[in-house]
């Protein structure tokens, strides 16, 4: 059960509540008497009743002709393509919906549970949702716990939260990119984002980059869910299941390589990086409660003896976290969502990802966001400790050999 604990505590940031943006006045919490009550629901795809009502803005072919004209393809990724998981996405217009802060699942007026992933997991994987306070009790019910009704109805918004949404690799691959597709499809519109309250003000400095410091935010309380009468819906573009019975693969993760590649260029353009200035050599720490390298202090000071400056990224605005790692000409670091950051490296900037010998690697994450930015990834695996079993074991803490890291910078010539 202590494991059980921490990892309900995996995607927890810290928050800093001095971060100001351009938002609506909703700071005065909607007074209620709800408490969370249990439902048992019957659950389906959101594109089903969108097409069925006819609430698509653009569907799935228009999205697929957009996608193909952001940039060319290696023929990896257009085999890629071919995923079980790649979601196919749509932007939808639906209509008396209430959206759950924290979560890609709506209700809608009836009282279903809409979720393409929700849906998808299931069929394709028989995967458990991704809540935990959420279970399939059957091939189409769905119990879970809604929080209360807010008393305040939101006239229209664009949907944009998520579960895991709190990771900043998750909000850059799955959050963040719903936004960037709808606003280059729908540019110039002053729709409010409906967005979660709470998060790491880098993600939502993130979101003022993309939008230009235009669009008006919309913040909601996790502990409420909202009525919306018109709910601007732009689906997954990326998927990155829960499995945790196997490794992570082709068939359970998909990641749209052409539109982050687009999107983390106009985001290191936006900020005017100086990729000119001298070179760096990165060591990325790792501040966490789980998959820990237990020997950091040891590998970092051996690091830092070979001239790689310690960076700790939970300390840096996201304008110095993407000036740093788009000088490095190496990076080295524990498999973590720092590890994101190697989206604004430059071309063939040298990657060592740190990580347990445990079979459930998360190569295709780390791999996909290397061939983003061009980056040239290699890793290096050292013994788990065994600290934790079960379910969850693929989170285990290790070590890394001292000894097999010198050979490791070696065989990447990235000593000096």
């Amino acid at each position: 059960m202590q494991w059980y604990r921490k990892f309900l505590d995996l995607f927890k940031v810290k928050v800093n509540n001095s971060f100001n943006l351009k938002t609506q006045n909703n700071t005065e919490i909607a007074n209620t008497t709800q408490t969370d009550t249990q439902l048992i629901r019957t659950f389906k795809d959101v594109w089903s009743s969108a097409v069925k009502n006819n609430w698509i803005i653009f569907d799935k072919k228009q999205i697929e002709i957009y996608l193909l004209s952001v940039g060319n393809l290696t023929s990896f990724d257009c085999e890629w393509k071919k995923s079980l998981s790649n979601p196919q996405p749509y932007i939808a217009k639906l209509a008396g919906m209430t959206v759950i802060p924290g979560s890609k699942l709506l209700i809608d007026s009836k009282e279903n549970i809409l979720g393409d992933e929700l849906v998808d997991g299931f069929e394709l994987f028989s995967l458990a949702p991704k809540r935990w306070d959420m279970k399939i009790i059957s091939p189409n019910q769905l119990s879970f716990k809604t929080p209360p009704l807010s008393d305040e109805i939101i006239t229209i918004g664009i949907h944009l939260t998520g579960e895991h949404e709190a990771n900043y690799f998750h909000w850059f691959t799955e959050i963040l990119p719903r936004f960037y597709l709808y606003i280059k499809l729908r540019p110039n519109n002053n729709i409010p984002l409906l967005v979660s309250a709470g998060l790491h003000h880098n993600l939502y400095e993130l979101l003022r980059i993309v939008s230009g410091n235009e669009q008006q935010i919309k913040f909601l309380d996790a502990n409420l869910s909202y009525k919306v009468q018109h709910l601007i819906y732009p689906a997954d573009v990326s998927r990155i299941f829960d499995v945790y019975d196997r490794a992570p693969s082709l068939e359970t993760t998909y990641l749209p390589i052409n539109l982050l590649k687009k999107m983390a260029l106009e985001i290191k353009t936006a900020i005017q990086t100086n990729d000119d200035i001298d070179s760096i050599k990165l060591y990325v720490k790792r501040n966490s409660t789980y998959r820990q390298l237990l020997n950091e202090d040891e590998v970092e000071r051996f690091l830092m003896s070979c001239g790689y400056l310690s960076i700790d990224t939970g300390q840096l605005s996201i304008h110095q976290q993407i000036n740093f790692f788009s000088r490095a000409k190496s990076v080295i670091g524990p498999s973590g969502a720092a590890i994101t950051n190697i989206i604004w490296c430059q071309d063939q900037t040298k990657i060592l990802i740190l990580h347990s010998d445990h079979p459930f690697k998360k190569y295709p994450y780390w791999d996909a966001l290397a061939r983003t930015s061009g980056a040239d990834i290699s890793y290096l695996q050292g013994p788990r400790a065994n600290n934790v079993k079960g379910l969850f074991e693929a989170h285990d803490d290790y070590y890394i050999d001292i000894d097999a890291l010198k050979n490791a910078i070696t065989g990447l010539d990235i000593k000096s």
